[in-house]
Formats: structure tokens, C-alpha cells, sequence
């Protein structure tokens, strides 16, 4: 029995957990190849890398197969059987699980969807918005993108801000106070079509699973890029969405004052993106300006639509 533990460990070793970060390597690669091929597509790529991203996980879900395999599915039937003596020697081979990051990432993992989607489904502790023309204009908006009304929460806040929780089980929008009193309608119009554009895209699932895909598939470094390339192009998409539902002018604005930039300076001085942004999570309020005029000018977005 001894000996065959050892030969099942040096093959799992040798064998098998090298083909598997092989083969999630490749999955990996291959994704990451088509979404640069399909990056203008924004969405549909961004699709793409999520998927490739999960794919590159089963591989190492083989691990747990194998465990509840050979490790639970034994144990719990000698308990049945009360053969303690075979449950020893188990658990004696279990030495493997606690050296074996993969396992450990697959069960980090696992633990973090599970937490994500509990989490998920609460929605924050602040007042409902209480204004019917402002609920009436995010209807509609919600109508053009073709979206159910998420519930909108107002938060007292000094800074003028909004942030979504674009998840599909339960989507919410947060306003400030600070940004009711500084936007204009048409400002805050736009702001809220570039939130609902991320509820309509699944942005915050989408970056959450790529993160669980990233811990599970442990020495897969090809996918810690995923989460980073998933936000980034997140933001772009959300805000071409906005500006075909609402103009390019009403977001820029709103974006100039809720980065609480100068608007003059920027739009006159055609202004270039850093080029040390493409180590930040999200792109700079600037690169996403610098977009929106070029998607305008090669005649691509409206400049103003009324809602």
C-alpha cells in the first residue's frame, strides 16, 4: 500500500500536474491571441479573454477531482465500513494537499465565487433616491439600453462620485449628494448611461470571475493580465455606450467634474495618455476623453442626443 502511495504522488508530480499548467498555459495563450486580433471589438473581445480565462481553470479542477477521488470518496466509505486502519493510511498520503498550491488555489478559489455570490445579492445600507424626474430620465435611459431599471440609492457624500454594482442577480446604482448638486441634468444623464452600461455588460461578474480563474489556476502567469485588460476595456466600452445613448459632450463634461479637472486646459491641449497608465487597473480620465473626441471626430458618436 506504501508503495503505491508513493508511485500515485511521484506521478501526480511528475505526470500530471505538469500537463496541466501546460495545458492551461495554452487555453490561456490562445485566448489572449484572438482578443488582441478581435480589440477593437471591445465587448466581444473582452468575452473572449473571459472565457479562455475560465476554460484554463478545469484543467486544474482535475485536481480536486482527483482528491474527492481518491482521498474523500475512500475515507468517507471506511467510515461507513469502519476500517480506521485504511483511514490512517489515507490520511497519511494527505501530505500532498497541504504542499500542492494548486490545490490551495482551486480551493481559495472556490471559497472567494462562493463569498462573491452571497455578497452579491445584498444591496447597500442608503436611502432609495427620492426625485421622480431623475427616476424618470433613468428609466428611459434604461429603455434605450435595453435594461431593466436598476434600484438607485443616493449617498451623502462630499465628493461627487457613482458607482454601480453591475452585477446581474442584483444591480444597483449609488449616487452622491455632491454630484446631484454639481451635475447637470444632462451631465448626470450621461454619468448614469455609462453605470447602466456596465449593469448591461456584466462588468463587475465578469472581473470578479476573471480574478477567481487568475488565484485558481496557480503558475498560469499569462492570466494575471486578464482582470487588468477586463477593467480597462470595461470602462472604454461602457463609456462609447453611453456616448451613443446620450452625446459625447454631456459625458465628457460630467467626467471632467467628477475628476474635478480643469476643462479647458484639457480640451485645448490635446492632451497624451502617460505612458506608464497601461500599469494602472483603469484608464485615466484623460485616455478615456482622448477616446471619446476620436470615436467623435471619425464620425462614430453623436454629439449630443436627447433622452
Amino acid at each position: 500500500m506504501k508503495l503505491i502511495s508513493v508511485l500515485s504522488i511521484f506521478g501526480y508530480l511528475i505526470i500530471l500536474r505538469p500537463f496541466i499548467i501546460r495545458l492551461s498555459l495554452l487555453i490561456s495563450a490562445t485566448g489572449i491571441i484572438i482578443y488582441v486580433f478581435l480589440r477593437n471589438r471591445t465587448v466581444f473581445a473582452n468575452r473572449i479573454l473571459l472565457v479562455s480565462s475560465l476554460l484554463s481553470l478545469i484543467p486544474y479542477l482535475l485536481v480536486g477531482v482527483r482528491f474527492m477521488i481518491y482521498e474523500v470518496v475512500p475515507i468517507v466509505r471506511s467510515i461507513l465500513r469502519e476500517r480506521l486502519d485504511f483511514i490512517e493510511d489515507v490520511l497519511a498520503r494527505l501530505w500532498i494537499i497541504k504542499h500542492d498550491p494548486i490545490f490551495w488555489g482551486i480551493s481559495v478559489s472556490g471559497l472567494a465565487l462562493g463569498i462573491y455570490l452571497v455578497l452579491s445579492r445584498r444591496g447597500p445600507k442608503l436611502m432609495p433616491l427620492n426625485d421622480e424626474s431623475l427616476s424618470s430620465m433613468i428609466a428611459r435611459v434604461s429603455k434605450e439600453l435595453r435594461i431593466s431599471v436598476p434600484e438607485i440609492y443616493v449617498e451623502s457624500s462630499d465628493r461627487v462620485q457613482l458607482y454601480t454594482n453591475a452585477s446581474k442577480t442584483k444591480p444597483y446604482i449609488v449616487i452622491t449628494t455632491a454630484a446631484l448638486k454639481m451635475l447637470t441634468r444632462e451631465e448626470i444623464s450621461a454619468a448614469i448611461a455609462h453605470e447602466l452600461a456596465h449593469i448591461r455588460n456584466e462588468d463587475r461578474d465578469s472581473y470578479f470571475l476573471s480574478l477567481v480563474s487568475t488565484i485558481g489556476t496557480v503558475f498560469n502567469f499569462l492570466n494575471l493580465i486578464n482582470p487588468v485588460l477586463l477593467k480597462r476595456d470595461s470602462e472604454y466600452a461602457a463609456d462609447e455606450l453611453a456616448a451613443r445613448t446620450v452625446g459625447v459632450e454631456p459625458l465628457i463634461k460630467a467626467l471632467l467634474k467628477v475628476s474635478e479637472i480643469a476643462q479647458k486646459p484639457i480640451l485645448q491641449s490635446g492632451f497624451v495618455p502617460s505612458r506608464f497608465e497601461v500599469f494602472s487597473l483603469s484608464p485615466s480620465i484623460k485616455s478615456r476623453i482622448m477616446r471619446l473626441i476620436r470615436l467623435y471626430k471619425e464620425g462614430k458618436l453623436p454629439k449630443f442626443k436627447a433622452i
